[in-house]
């Protein structure tokens, strides 16, 4: 019984374990972004359900509702209006999450942050997050930051590179120490 209490302790002792910054994988990355889109949803856009159905009305197919939505301006009005508000609310989610605690609840999941080389700032993770714009030009964004990803080294896209932020992850390494 002595010996395996003393292998045990020995054992213990050698472990040893080194942790890592890395670029944060795209699998994560995009986990991420479908819990925060979840979320978004039905927090902030369960609330405009019935404010799309009053100016569009309860169309079927989607012909029918883009020929409501051409039919009237005040329609097409209030629904931009409806857009741009759930736009600034989007951005806001994410702007003010990752600029006080680097993460939004699906970064928190997934276990990867936002961070700097120098402390981050309010500017630069709203420069950052223009991507979730859904507006003309910014819509263009998308292309370039999904080819960005797919093609740069560290999994980073162009806005985080312009605003010059890094989506990370920690990655703990255990080893042994070798007997000497």
């Amino acid at each position: 019984m002595t010996s395996i209490n003393r292998y045990a302790s020995l054992n213990i002792a050698e472990q040893m374990s080194k942790a890592f910054l890395m670029p944060a994988s795209i699998w994560k990355r995009a986990a991420a972004f479908i819990v925060d889109l979840a979320i978004i949803d039905i927090i902030l856009f369960a609330q405009f359900r019935g404010i799309f159905t009053g100016i569009i009305g309860n169309h079927v197919s989607f012909s029918d509702a883009i020929a409501a939505l051409t039919a009237s301006q005040d329609s097409l009005n209030a629904l931009m209006k409806v857009g741009t508000y759930m736009t600034v609310l989007v951005l806001l989610y994410f702007t003010l999450l990752e600029w006080r605690i680097q993460q939004t609840p699906g970064k928190m999941l997934m276990g990867v942050f936002l961070m700097s080389d120098k402390k981050l700032g309010f500017w630069q993770v709203l420069l950052s997050n223009l991507t979730l714009v859904p507006f003309f030009p910014f819509v263009l964004l998308w292309v370039v930051d999904a080819a960005y990803v797919l093609f740069s080294r560290n999994n980073q896209r162009f806005m985080e590179n312009v605003a010059r932020v890094n989506l990370v992850e920690m990655k703990v390494v255990n080893y042994r120490q070798s007997e000497a």
